[in-house]
């Protein structure tokens, strides 16, 4: 049996697509056609079946507006995530 080096990363993903996702009364089939992903790959990211590969973690950056620590992280430091935002505004939200 394989051993799971950093399970607490796809709980923490998991969680926060999840989230992200109902908040905006989203679909599952929406949200991956808009990122360009399959609706399995979406789906398995967030029952944490799957991580994201790390070029597709910032693309999720990208499309979610939410930081990469946000993502994958429980203790986020949202005042470091906005500074971050801050300089970087290809990053926010539209």
């Amino acid at each position: 049996m394989a051993v799971q080096r950093y399970p607490f990363r796809r709980f923490w993903l998991c969680k926060a697509l999840r989230r992200w996702r109902t908040e905006r009364k989203m679909k599952i089939s929406t949200a991956a056609r808009e990122l360009g992903v399959s609706v399995s790959t979406w789906g398995h990211w967030e029952t944490g079946a799957h991580f994201p590969t790390p070029a597709r973690l910032v693309d999720l950056e990208q499309y979610t507006g939410l930081c990469l620590i946000e993502l994958v992280c429980p203790f986020a430091n949202s005042e470091g995530c906005q500074r971050r935002r801050a300089a970087n505004p290809c990053a926010a939200p539209s």
